[in-house]
Protein backbone atom coordinates (compact mmCIF):
# COMPACT_ATOMS: atom_id res chain seq x y z
CA UNK A 1 0.00 0.00 0.00
CA UNK A 2 1.74 3.01 -0.94
CA UNK A 3 1.64 6.29 1.09
CA UNK A 4 0.42 9.71 -0.04
CA UNK A 5 2.27 12.58 1.22
CA UNK A 6 0.22 15.01 3.23
CA UNK A 7 -1.10 18.29 1.38
CA UNK A 8 0.10 20.75 3.88
CA UNK A 9 -2.32 23.78 4.68
CA UNK A 10 -1.92 26.85 3.69
CA UNK A 11 -0.21 29.75 6.16
CA UNK A 12 -4.20 31.12 6.63
CA UNK A 13 -5.17 27.92 7.49
CA UNK A 14 -2.53 27.01 9.84
CA UNK A 15 -3.20 29.99 11.63
CA UNK A 16 -6.91 29.61 12.04
CA UNK A 17 -5.81 26.28 13.16
CA UNK A 18 -3.96 27.38 16.18
CA UNK A 19 -6.14 30.02 16.76
CA UNK A 20 -9.47 27.54 17.18
CA UNK A 21 -7.10 25.33 19.54
CA UNK A 22 -6.16 28.81 21.44
CA UNK A 23 -9.88 29.66 21.11
CA UNK A 24 -10.99 25.56 22.72
CA UNK A 25 -7.78 26.27 25.51
CA UNK A 26 -9.44 29.66 26.77
CA UNK A 27 -12.92 28.22 26.59
CA UNK A 28 -11.83 25.62 29.02
CA UNK A 29 -10.06 28.24 30.95
CA UNK A 30 -13.37 30.06 31.13
CA UNK A 31 -14.59 27.29 33.52
CA UNK A 32 -13.01 29.80 35.91
CA UNK A 33 -14.86 33.37 35.46
CA UNK A 34 -17.90 30.91 34.91
CA UNK A 35 -17.48 29.82 38.55
CA UNK A 36 -17.86 33.14 40.19
CA UNK A 37 -21.38 33.05 39.54
CA UNK A 38 -22.16 29.47 39.79
CA UNK A 39 -20.37 30.46 43.49
CA UNK A 40 -22.68 33.09 44.27
CA UNK A 41 -25.93 30.76 43.68
CA UNK A 42 -24.58 28.13 46.03
CA UNK A 43 -23.36 31.00 48.73
CA UNK A 44 -20.13 30.32 48.17
CA UNK A 45 -18.74 34.17 47.00
CA UNK A 46 -22.05 36.01 47.63
CA UNK A 47 -21.61 39.16 49.51
CA UNK A 48 -24.00 38.94 52.57
CA UNK A 49 -26.38 41.77 52.90
CA UNK A 50 -26.14 44.03 55.33
CA UNK A 51 -27.52 42.91 59.19
CA UNK A 52 -27.53 46.42 60.62
CA UNK A 53 -25.12 45.30 63.25
CA UNK A 54 -26.27 43.34 66.58
CA UNK A 55 -29.13 43.37 68.38
CA UNK A 56 -28.88 44.62 72.19
CA UNK A 57 -31.91 44.21 73.44
CA UNK A 58 -31.47 41.37 75.60
CA UNK A 59 -28.17 42.16 76.78
CA UNK A 60 -30.05 45.51 77.86
CA UNK A 61 -32.67 43.93 79.70
CA UNK A 62 -29.70 41.36 81.43
CA UNK A 63 -27.86 44.78 82.63
CA UNK A 64 -30.98 46.73 83.57
CA UNK A 65 -31.86 43.93 86.20
CA UNK A 66 -28.79 43.86 87.45
CA UNK A 67 -27.41 45.22 90.05
CA UNK A 68 -24.00 47.18 90.52
CA UNK A 69 -22.27 44.54 92.09
CA UNK A 70 -23.61 41.20 89.17
CA UNK A 71 -22.70 42.74 85.82
CA UNK A 72 -20.13 39.86 85.48
CA UNK A 73 -22.12 37.21 84.55
CA UNK A 74 -24.22 38.62 81.96
CA UNK A 75 -23.56 36.78 78.44
CA UNK A 76 -21.62 39.71 75.85
CA UNK A 77 -21.63 37.02 72.89
CA UNK A 78 -23.75 39.54 70.92
CA UNK A 79 -20.82 41.85 71.08
CA UNK A 80 -18.96 39.96 69.14
CA UNK A 81 -15.16 38.28 70.17
CA UNK A 82 -13.69 41.81 70.54
CA UNK A 83 -16.73 43.81 72.15
CA UNK A 84 -17.55 44.58 75.70
CA UNK A 85 -19.08 46.85 78.17
CA UNK A 86 -19.22 49.66 80.62
CA UNK A 87 -21.57 50.47 83.58
CA UNK A 88 -20.99 54.07 84.28
CA UNK A 89 -22.90 56.35 87.34
CA UNK A 90 -24.69 59.67 86.64
CA UNK A 91 -21.01 61.31 87.01
CA UNK A 92 -19.51 59.40 84.12
CA UNK A 93 -17.33 56.84 86.65
CA UNK A 94 -16.94 53.75 85.39
CA UNK A 95 -18.53 51.06 87.62
CA UNK A 96 -17.58 48.18 85.74
CA UNK A 97 -15.75 47.31 82.55
CA UNK A 98 -15.13 43.92 80.90
CA UNK A 99 -12.23 45.41 79.38
CA UNK A 100 -9.44 46.96 81.44
CA UNK A 101 -8.35 49.54 79.54
CA UNK A 102 -6.97 52.04 82.26
CA UNK A 103 -9.50 54.15 81.46
CA UNK A 104 -11.40 55.37 85.33
CA UNK A 105 -14.13 57.53 83.80
CA UNK A 106 -16.07 59.63 81.01
CA UNK A 107 -16.20 63.40 81.18
CA UNK A 108 -19.87 64.39 80.26
CA UNK A 109 -19.35 65.93 76.79
CA UNK A 110 -18.20 62.29 75.66
CA UNK A 111 -21.06 60.64 76.62
CA UNK A 112 -23.20 63.15 75.08
CA UNK A 113 -21.66 62.55 71.86
CA UNK A 114 -22.04 58.77 71.99
CA UNK A 115 -25.16 57.45 70.33
CA UNK A 116 -28.19 55.12 72.01
CA UNK A 117 -28.34 52.57 71.07
CA UNK A 118 -30.68 52.34 68.38
CA UNK A 119 -29.10 56.00 66.84
CA UNK A 120 -26.10 56.88 64.90
CA UNK A 121 -24.85 59.92 64.39
CA UNK A 122 -22.73 63.08 62.78
CA UNK A 123 -20.75 65.59 63.87
CA UNK A 124 -20.75 69.15 61.31
CA UNK A 125 -18.54 71.65 62.24
CA UNK A 126 -17.38 74.83 60.76
CA UNK A 127 -16.00 78.50 61.52
CA UNK A 128 -17.31 81.71 60.19
CA UNK A 129 -17.00 85.16 60.68
CA UNK A 130 -19.25 87.30 62.07
CA UNK A 131 -18.86 91.11 62.53
CA UNK A 132 -14.87 90.46 62.87
CA UNK A 133 -15.70 87.91 65.34
CA UNK A 134 -14.98 84.11 64.99
CA UNK A 135 -18.16 82.03 65.11
CA UNK A 136 -18.57 78.21 64.97
CA UNK A 137 -21.50 76.28 63.84
CA UNK A 138 -21.81 72.13 65.44
CA UNK A 139 -24.73 70.34 63.58
CA UNK A 140 -25.37 66.93 65.45
CA UNK A 141 -27.73 64.37 62.91
CA UNK A 142 -29.09 62.09 64.73
CA UNK A 143 -30.29 58.79 62.83
CA UNK A 144 -32.13 55.50 63.22
CA UNK A 145 -30.12 52.61 62.93
CA UNK A 146 -32.94 50.54 60.96
CA UNK A 147 -33.78 52.80 58.46
CA UNK A 148 -30.82 55.64 58.66
CA UNK A 149 -33.74 58.33 58.38
CA UNK A 150 -32.71 61.27 60.57
CA UNK A 151 -34.66 61.37 63.68
CA UNK A 152 -33.67 64.85 64.87
CA UNK A 153 -30.83 67.50 64.69
CA UNK A 154 -29.06 69.96 67.16
CA UNK A 155 -27.74 73.39 66.25
CA UNK A 156 -25.32 75.16 68.12
CA UNK A 157 -23.71 78.83 67.78
CA UNK A 158 -20.80 79.38 70.05
CA UNK A 159 -17.80 81.75 70.11
CA UNK A 160 -14.06 81.36 70.93
CA UNK A 161 -14.54 81.32 74.21
CA UNK A 162 -17.20 78.82 74.34
CA UNK A 163 -20.54 81.04 75.13
CA UNK A 164 -23.28 79.41 73.95
CA UNK A 165 -24.74 82.01 70.97
CA UNK A 166 -27.66 79.99 69.79
CA UNK A 167 -29.01 76.56 70.83
CA UNK A 168 -31.75 74.78 69.02
CA UNK A 169 -32.66 72.74 72.00
CA UNK A 170 -33.31 75.56 73.98
CA UNK A 171 -30.84 73.99 76.54
CA UNK A 172 -30.15 75.85 79.55
CA UNK A 173 -25.90 75.50 79.08
CA UNK A 174 -24.97 78.64 77.87
CA UNK A 175 -21.17 77.80 77.45
CA UNK A 176 -19.38 74.67 76.38
CA UNK A 177 -15.83 74.27 77.90
CA UNK A 178 -12.71 74.13 76.34
CA UNK A 179 -12.52 70.31 76.90
CA UNK A 180 -15.59 70.11 75.00
CA UNK A 181 -14.73 72.74 72.19
CA UNK A 182 -11.25 70.50 71.36
CA UNK A 183 -13.04 67.23 71.86
CA UNK A 184 -15.59 68.68 69.13
CA UNK A 185 -13.13 70.37 66.96
CA UNK A 186 -10.96 67.01 66.93
CA UNK A 187 -14.07 65.26 66.03
CA UNK A 188 -15.55 67.49 63.19
CA UNK A 189 -16.87 65.78 60.03
CA UNK A 190 -16.79 62.36 62.08
CA UNK A 191 -19.48 60.11 61.97
CA UNK A 192 -20.35 57.94 65.37
CA UNK A 193 -22.20 54.97 65.12
CA UNK A 194 -23.13 51.41 63.24
CA UNK A 195 -23.05 52.56 59.65
CA UNK A 196 -20.00 54.13 59.82
CA UNK A 197 -16.38 53.48 59.10
CA UNK A 198 -14.31 52.93 62.58
CA UNK A 199 -13.23 49.58 63.69
CA UNK A 200 -15.15 49.37 67.15
CA UNK A 201 -18.33 51.47 67.56
CA UNK A 202 -19.55 52.62 70.70
CA UNK A 203 -23.40 53.10 71.75
CA UNK A 204 -24.86 54.01 74.95
CA UNK A 205 -28.30 52.97 77.02
CA UNK A 206 -28.85 55.40 79.93
CA UNK A 207 -31.08 53.06 82.55
CA UNK A 208 -31.88 52.84 86.23
CA UNK A 209 -31.15 49.77 87.83
CA UNK A 210 -32.98 47.88 90.32
CA UNK A 211 -32.00 50.43 93.36
CA UNK A 212 -33.17 53.11 91.16
CA UNK A 213 -30.21 54.74 90.39
CA UNK A 214 -29.07 56.23 87.23
CA UNK A 215 -26.55 54.24 85.19
CA UNK A 216 -25.49 54.25 81.66
CA UNK A 217 -24.23 51.11 79.80
CA UNK A 218 -21.39 51.85 77.25
CA UNK A 219 -21.44 48.88 74.47
CA UNK A 220 -18.20 47.97 72.28
CA UNK A 221 -18.39 45.73 69.37
CA UNK A 222 -17.15 45.91 65.93
CA UNK A 223 -18.22 48.16 63.71
CA UNK A 224 -21.02 45.78 61.44
CA UNK A 225 -20.29 48.02 58.63
CA UNK A 226 -16.79 47.47 58.68
CA UNK A 227 -17.48 43.71 58.96
CA UNK A 228 -19.89 43.91 56.20
CA UNK A 229 -17.19 46.15 53.61
CA UNK A 230 -14.62 43.56 54.99
CA UNK A 231 -16.16 40.47 54.10
CA UNK A 232 -17.10 42.18 50.21
CA UNK A 233 -14.31 43.43 50.19
CA UNK A 234 -13.17 39.81 50.50
CA UNK A 235 -15.33 38.45 48.18
CA UNK A 236 -14.55 41.12 45.57
CA UNK A 237 -10.87 39.62 45.94
CA UNK A 238 -11.78 36.72 45.24
CA UNK A 239 -13.61 37.05 42.04
CA UNK A 240 -11.30 39.86 40.66
CA UNK A 241 -8.22 37.19 41.15
CA UNK A 242 -10.22 35.23 39.33
CA UNK A 243 -10.72 37.23 36.67
CA UNK A 244 -6.95 38.77 36.66
CA UNK A 245 -5.58 34.91 36.71
CA UNK A 246 -7.97 34.38 33.35
CA UNK A 247 -6.23 37.58 31.52
CA UNK A 248 -2.52 35.91 32.35
CA UNK A 249 -4.39 32.42 31.34
CA UNK A 250 -5.58 34.25 28.13
CA UNK A 251 -1.84 36.13 27.71
CA UNK A 252 -0.41 32.92 28.40
CA UNK A 253 -2.03 30.98 25.24
CA UNK A 254 -1.61 33.68 23.20
CA UNK A 255 2.08 34.32 24.12
CA UNK A 256 2.06 30.41 23.71
CA UNK A 257 0.16 29.99 19.72
CA UNK A 258 2.45 33.23 18.73
CA UNK A 259 5.69 31.25 19.92
CA UNK A 260 4.36 28.23 17.89
CA UNK A 261 3.47 29.72 14.98
CA UNK A 262 6.82 31.69 14.99
CA UNK A 263 8.46 28.64 14.89
CA UNK A 264 7.04 26.52 12.42
CA UNK A 265 7.83 29.25 10.34
CA UNK A 266 11.44 29.77 11.82
CA UNK A 267 12.76 26.33 11.01
CA UNK A 268 11.92 26.32 7.27
CA UNK A 269 13.05 29.91 6.41
CA UNK A 270 16.37 29.32 8.52
CA UNK A 271 16.72 25.95 6.65
CA UNK A 272 16.18 27.72 3.23
CA UNK A 273 18.37 30.83 4.53
CA UNK A 274 21.06 27.81 4.99
CA UNK A 275 20.93 26.21 1.91
CA UNK A 276 21.24 29.78 0.47
CA UNK A 277 23.94 30.37 1.45
CA UNK A 278 25.65 27.18 0.84
CA UNK A 279 24.48 27.43 -2.98
CA UNK A 280 26.41 30.97 -2.69
CA UNK A 281 29.68 28.81 -2.31
CA UNK A 282 28.57 26.61 -5.14
CA UNK A 283 27.38 23.44 -3.23
CA UNK A 284 24.07 21.86 -3.96
CA UNK A 285 21.65 21.47 -1.56
CA UNK A 286 18.33 19.75 -1.81
CA UNK A 287 16.12 20.89 1.18
CA UNK A 288 13.42 18.87 2.81
CA UNK A 289 9.83 20.83 1.55
CA UNK A 290 7.68 18.74 3.67
CA UNK A 291 6.44 21.30 6.02
CA UNK A 292 3.20 22.23 7.54
CA UNK A 293 2.54 25.30 5.66
CA UNK A 294 1.98 25.49 1.56
CA UNK A 295 3.23 28.74 1.10
CA UNK A 296 6.51 27.35 2.57
CA UNK A 297 6.46 24.24 1.06
CA UNK A 298 6.34 26.14 -1.74
CA UNK A 299 8.87 28.43 -1.64
CA UNK A 300 10.99 25.44 -0.40
CA UNK A 301 9.88 23.21 -3.56
CA UNK A 302 10.73 26.24 -5.86
CA UNK A 303 14.07 26.59 -4.35
CA UNK A 304 14.69 22.72 -5.15
CA UNK A 305 13.61 23.22 -8.44
CA UNK A 306 15.86 26.48 -8.83
CA UNK A 307 18.66 24.08 -7.26
CA UNK A 308 17.96 21.31 -10.56
CA UNK A 309 17.99 24.21 -13.02
CA UNK A 310 21.17 25.30 -12.14
CA UNK A 311 22.67 21.77 -12.11
CA UNK A 312 21.18 21.57 -15.62
CA UNK A 313 22.05 24.99 -16.71
CA UNK A 314 25.93 24.35 -15.20
CA UNK A 315 25.67 20.98 -17.71
CA UNK A 316 24.60 22.41 -20.26
CA UNK A 317 26.83 24.88 -20.26
CA UNK A 318 30.03 22.75 -19.40
CA UNK A 319 28.54 20.74 -22.36
CA UNK A 320 28.72 23.91 -25.05
CA UNK A 321 31.93 24.45 -23.20
CA UNK A 322 32.94 20.97 -24.61
CA UNK A 323 31.14 21.76 -28.08
CA UNK A 324 32.72 25.14 -28.25
CA UNK A 325 36.05 24.00 -27.70
CA UNK A 326 35.51 21.49 -30.32
CA UNK A 327 34.14 23.55 -32.83
CA UNK A 328 36.77 26.23 -32.68
CA UNK A 329 39.42 22.96 -33.08
CA UNK A 330 37.45 22.29 -35.74
CA UNK A 331 37.44 25.42 -37.50
CA UNK A 332 41.02 26.53 -36.63
CA UNK A 333 41.78 23.41 -38.36
CA UNK A 334 39.62 24.66 -41.12
CA UNK A 335 41.40 27.62 -41.20
CA UNK A 336 44.96 26.03 -40.89
CA UNK A 337 43.97 24.26 -44.04
CA UNK A 338 43.97 26.66 -46.52
CA UNK A 339 46.53 29.01 -45.14
CA UNK A 340 48.77 26.27 -45.19
CA UNK A 341 47.73 25.88 -48.95
CA UNK A 342 47.94 29.12 -49.90
CA UNK A 343 51.55 29.27 -48.20
CA UNK A 344 52.49 26.88 -49.85
CA UNK A 345 51.46 27.52 -53.26
CA UNK A 346 52.79 30.94 -53.16
CA UNK A 347 55.76 29.83 -52.15
CA UNK A 348 56.59 27.83 -55.01
CA UNK A 349 55.21 30.10 -57.55
CA UNK A 350 57.65 33.17 -56.02
CA UNK A 351 60.19 30.19 -56.13
CA UNK A 352 59.44 29.16 -59.58
CA UNK A 353 58.74 25.76 -58.17
CA UNK A 354 55.43 25.48 -60.46
CA UNK A 355 55.38 25.90 -63.86
CA UNK A 356 54.27 28.72 -65.58
CA UNK A 357 51.84 26.81 -67.92
CA UNK A 358 50.21 25.23 -64.50
CA UNK A 359 49.92 28.81 -62.27
CA UNK A 360 46.69 29.57 -63.72
CA UNK A 361 45.44 25.79 -61.77
CA UNK A 362 47.36 26.96 -58.69
CA UNK A 363 46.28 30.54 -58.25
CA UNK A 364 42.73 29.43 -58.82
CA UNK A 365 42.78 27.41 -55.54
CA UNK A 366 44.82 30.14 -53.64
CA UNK A 367 41.56 31.94 -54.63
CA UNK A 368 39.42 29.47 -53.66
CA UNK A 369 40.78 29.19 -50.52
CA UNK A 370 40.93 32.79 -49.60
CA UNK A 371 37.43 32.80 -50.00
CA UNK A 372 36.73 30.01 -47.68
CA UNK A 373 38.63 32.12 -45.13
CA UNK A 374 37.11 34.95 -45.90
CA UNK A 375 33.77 33.28 -45.27
CA UNK A 376 34.62 31.80 -42.06
CA UNK A 377 36.13 34.83 -40.62
CA UNK A 378 32.94 36.72 -41.67
CA UNK A 379 30.48 34.29 -39.91
CA UNK A 380 32.43 34.54 -37.01
CA UNK A 381 32.14 38.54 -37.10
CA UNK A 382 28.40 38.11 -37.56
CA UNK A 383 27.81 35.97 -34.86
CA UNK A 384 29.33 38.23 -32.72
CA UNK A 385 27.64 41.23 -34.12
CA UNK A 386 24.08 39.20 -33.37
CA UNK A 387 24.71 38.49 -30.10
CA UNK A 388 25.04 41.98 -29.01
CA UNK A 389 21.85 43.28 -27.64
CA UNK A 390 21.75 46.09 -29.06
CA UNK A 391 21.87 44.83 -32.95
CA UNK A 392 19.40 45.90 -35.03
CA UNK A 393 17.57 45.40 -38.16
CA UNK A 394 16.87 47.54 -41.37
CA UNK A 395 12.80 46.30 -42.38
CA UNK A 396 11.20 47.84 -45.53
CA UNK A 397 8.21 47.10 -47.11
CA UNK A 398 8.54 44.47 -49.90
CA UNK A 399 7.10 41.77 -51.51
CA UNK A 400 8.35 38.72 -49.48
CA UNK A 401 7.18 35.85 -52.02
CA UNK A 402 9.21 37.95 -54.94
CA UNK A 403 12.09 38.05 -53.38
CA UNK A 404 11.85 34.21 -52.45
CA UNK A 405 11.42 33.81 -55.90
CA UNK A 406 14.41 35.78 -57.03
CA UNK A 407 16.83 34.29 -54.74
CA UNK A 408 15.63 30.86 -55.72
CA UNK A 409 15.83 31.40 -59.76
CA UNK A 410 19.09 33.11 -58.92
CA UNK A 411 20.69 29.69 -57.14
CA UNK A 412 19.03 27.56 -59.58
CA UNK A 413 21.35 27.03 -62.18
CA UNK A 414 24.01 26.85 -59.71
CA UNK A 415 22.31 24.27 -58.00
CA UNK A 416 21.63 21.96 -61.00
CA UNK A 417 25.39 22.25 -61.86
CA UNK A 418 26.03 20.79 -58.28
CA UNK A 419 24.01 17.69 -59.35
CA UNK A 420 21.11 19.09 -56.85
CA UNK A 421 17.15 19.00 -57.65
CA UNK A 422 14.77 22.31 -56.49
CA UNK A 423 11.38 22.03 -56.34
CA UNK A 424 9.44 25.75 -55.34
CA UNK A 425 5.60 26.26 -54.90
CA UNK A 426 5.68 29.83 -54.45
CA UNK A 427 2.74 32.10 -55.04
CA UNK A 428 2.48 34.49 -57.53
CA UNK A 429 0.54 37.43 -55.42
CA UNK A 430 2.04 39.27 -53.72
CA UNK A 431 2.76 38.91 -49.77
CA UNK A 432 3.60 42.24 -48.71
CA UNK A 433 6.37 42.10 -45.55
CA UNK A 434 8.61 44.64 -43.54
CA UNK A 435 11.92 42.57 -43.65
CA UNK A 436 15.86 43.32 -44.24
CA UNK A 437 16.45 42.24 -47.96
CA UNK A 438 20.13 41.37 -47.06
CA UNK A 439 19.36 39.78 -43.92
CA UNK A 440 16.75 37.70 -44.85
CA UNK A 441 19.08 36.28 -47.61
CA UNK A 442 21.59 35.17 -45.37
CA UNK A 443 18.96 32.78 -43.98
CA UNK A 444 17.93 31.52 -46.86
CA UNK A 445 21.38 31.24 -48.31
CA UNK A 446 22.55 29.60 -44.54
CA UNK A 447 19.66 26.70 -44.90
CA UNK A 448 20.10 25.84 -48.82
CA UNK A 449 24.05 25.98 -48.09
CA UNK A 450 23.55 23.28 -45.32
CA UNK A 451 21.50 21.38 -47.95
CA UNK A 452 24.09 21.18 -50.26
CA UNK A 453 26.90 20.76 -47.49
CA UNK A 454 25.30 17.92 -46.18
CA UNK A 455 23.66 16.10 -48.71
CA UNK A 456 24.45 14.23 -51.69
CA UNK A 457 23.92 15.08 -55.64
CA UNK A 458 20.28 14.26 -56.46
CA UNK A 459 19.11 15.11 -53.23
CA UNK A 460 15.57 17.37 -54.00
CA UNK A 461 15.92 20.44 -52.06
CA UNK A 462 12.28 21.92 -51.33
CA UNK A 463 11.08 25.78 -50.80
CA UNK A 464 7.41 26.57 -50.64
CA UNK A 465 5.57 29.38 -49.29
CA UNK A 466 1.88 30.22 -48.25
CA UNK A 467 0.16 32.87 -45.94
CA UNK A 468 -2.89 33.22 -44.09
CA UNK A 469 -4.69 36.21 -42.34
CA UNK A 470 -1.87 36.30 -39.54
CA UNK A 471 0.99 33.97 -40.69
CA UNK A 472 3.11 33.96 -43.48
CA UNK A 473 4.85 30.60 -43.35
CA UNK A 474 8.21 29.85 -45.43
CA UNK A 475 9.49 25.84 -45.83
CA UNK A 476 13.11 25.51 -46.90
CA UNK A 477 14.92 21.77 -46.80
CA UNK A 478 15.38 18.61 -48.38
CA UNK A 479 15.10 15.38 -48.71
CA UNK A 480 18.24 13.61 -47.39
CA UNK A 481 18.75 11.56 -44.64
CA UNK A 482 17.59 13.92 -41.87
CA UNK A 483 19.21 14.32 -38.64
CA UNK A 484 19.05 12.13 -35.27
CA UNK A 485 17.30 13.58 -32.56
CA UNK A 486 19.82 14.64 -30.55
CA UNK A 487 20.92 16.75 -33.23
CA UNK A 488 17.55 17.70 -34.01
CA UNK A 489 17.48 19.16 -30.23
CA UNK A 490 20.35 21.58 -30.46
CA UNK A 491 20.51 22.63 -34.31
CA UNK A 492 20.37 26.20 -33.46
CA UNK A 493 22.98 26.43 -30.68
CA UNK A 494 26.20 27.53 -31.91
CA UNK A 495 29.03 26.05 -32.94
CA UNK A 496 26.77 22.76 -33.82
CA UNK A 497 27.93 20.84 -37.10
CA UNK A 498 26.28 17.47 -39.00
CA UNK A 499 26.61 14.18 -37.65
CA UNK A 500 27.35 10.97 -39.74
CA UNK A 501 23.56 10.20 -41.08
CA UNK A 502 24.61 13.15 -43.13
CA UNK A 503 27.51 14.28 -45.27
CA UNK A 504 31.03 14.53 -43.43
CA UNK A 505 31.66 18.05 -44.61
CA UNK A 506 31.56 20.22 -41.33
CA UNK A 507 31.43 24.56 -41.32
CA UNK A 508 31.17 26.60 -38.36
CA UNK A 509 28.60 25.25 -36.72
CA UNK A 510 26.84 29.39 -36.96
CA UNK A 511 25.04 29.31 -39.40
CA UNK A 512 21.91 27.91 -38.08
CA UNK A 513 21.79 30.23 -34.98
CA UNK A 514 22.59 33.36 -37.57
CA UNK A 515 19.56 31.90 -39.31
CA UNK A 516 17.33 32.01 -36.04
CA UNK A 517 18.50 35.30 -34.54
CA UNK A 518 17.79 36.86 -37.86
CA UNK A 519 14.37 35.55 -38.24
CA UNK A 520 13.55 36.55 -34.31
CA UNK A 521 14.55 39.67 -35.36
CA UNK A 522 11.74 40.23 -37.85
CA UNK A 523 9.24 38.57 -35.05
CA UNK A 524 9.09 34.92 -36.39
CA UNK A 525 10.37 31.69 -35.25
CA UNK A 526 11.93 28.42 -37.01
CA UNK A 527 11.45 25.03 -36.09
CA UNK A 528 13.02 21.78 -37.63
CA UNK A 529 10.95 19.06 -39.16
CA UNK A 530 11.33 15.98 -39.81
CA UNK A 531 8.41 15.25 -43.02
CA UNK A 532 6.37 18.08 -45.00
CA UNK A 533 3.48 16.48 -46.82
CA UNK A 534 4.49 12.85 -46.78
CA UNK A 535 8.36 13.68 -48.02
CA UNK A 536 10.75 12.47 -45.15
CA UNK A 537 14.31 14.89 -45.25
CA UNK A 538 15.35 17.30 -43.08
CA UNK A 539 12.99 21.11 -43.09
CA UNK A 540 12.75 24.47 -41.40
CA UNK A 541 9.64 25.80 -40.68
CA UNK A 542 9.74 29.31 -40.68
CA UNK A 543 6.38 31.93 -39.39
CA UNK A 544 6.45 35.74 -40.01
CA UNK A 545 3.09 37.59 -38.37
CA UNK A 546 1.67 39.56 -40.89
Amino acid sequence: MSSRKKKPASIFAYMMKILAIGLLVILAGGVLVLAVPLFDIFGILKVPEYSGGPNLSKIEKQIEASDDSDYSGIDTSVLGEKGYFEILDSGGRILYTGKNTGKKSYAPYMIKYIPETDHSIYIDFSEFVDNGENMYLLSIQNYDNKDEKKKGNLVQIFKEDGSIVFSSDNGDSSKISAEEFSYIKAHADVQFGRFYGKKMVREKKVFKNPDGDERAAIFHFESPYVQYKKEENRVYHIRNTFIVIYLIYILLVILIATVTFYRKLKKPLITLKTALEEVTTGKKVEVDSEVETREISQVLDAFNSMEDRLEKMDAEREKAREERNTALADISHDLKTPITVIGGYADALRDGIIPMEDSHRYLDIISQKAKTMSELITQFSDYSRFENPKFKISRGKGDLAEYLRAYMAKRFNELSVLGFQVDTDIPEEQIPFDFDQSQMKRVFENIISNSVKYTKPGTVIYVSMKCDDRTIEIIMGDNGPGVSPELKSKLFEPFTVGDQSRKSGKGTGLGLSIAKKIVEAHGGTIEPEDEIDGKKGLYYRICFPK
